[in-house]
């Protein structure tokens, strides 16, 4: 069962960006062609995850200063109707950076490289379609993780998925050359949903 919830009647005015970044919830909220989703708050373990891996490939991205590892922001993907994505870290690279406008509240355009972790509650299907949206508004790479099955699934194109687990590795590619990290690391400690 999904946690993950439209807020909005279809028929109800639709919801920009600005005002998006005024509304203040008891959840996360993110913005799909003008509409509110709300989803609940991270659980421990996948909260656990989050900061390792913004740890880690913050780490990587930062003593090569590549750009900008963040954690939980808002990226304006589309507009009028405007959407606007959360993932649960986000690397933009320097590239990036220097072409895009990076307002107050989002960030306009994808990042690079989105990394997204399936919430208590959640399905990892789920995160297909958010995957199509990452990679049609330009990200490079989208990784996403999930901790019952224990696997990776990175998304390089619309048409190149794969599923990593066991004692596979996360690959930066071309994006972050010469990142490896063992998998059974990342989720070493961390209990099934």
């Amino acid at each position: 069962m999904s946690t993950a919830v439209f807020i909005a009647d279809p028929s109800e005015e639709l919801v920009t960006a600005d005002a998006l970044a005024g509304i203040r919830d008891e959840c996360r909220l993110e913005l799909i062609e003008g509409r509110l989703l709300r989803k609940p708050y991270r659980g421990f373990q996948d909260g656990a995850l989050c900061a390792t891996l913004c740890f880690v490939v913050g780490t990587w991205v930062k003593e090569r200063q590549l750009g900008k590892v963040v954690a939980s922001s808002g990226f304006v993907v589309g507009s009028d109707p405007d959407t606007v994505l959360s993932p649960a870290v986000g690397f933009v690279s320097c590239e990036w950076l220097n072409r895009s406008v990076c307002g107050e509240d989002y960030f306009d355009g994808p990042p690079d490289l989105a990394i997204e972790v399936v919430s208590y509650g959640e399905r990892a299907a789920e995160y297909v379609g958010k995957s199509r949206r990452w990679l049609r508004a330009g990200a490079k790479l989208v990784w996403v993780f999930d901790i019952d099955d224990r696997s990776l699934t990175v998304h390089h194109s619309l048409d190149d998925a794969r599923i990593l687990t066991g004692d596979a590795a996360l690959d930066g590619g071309e994006l972050l050359p010469g990142f490896r990290y063992p998998l059974a690391e990342l989720f070493a400690g961390l209990e099934p949903k």
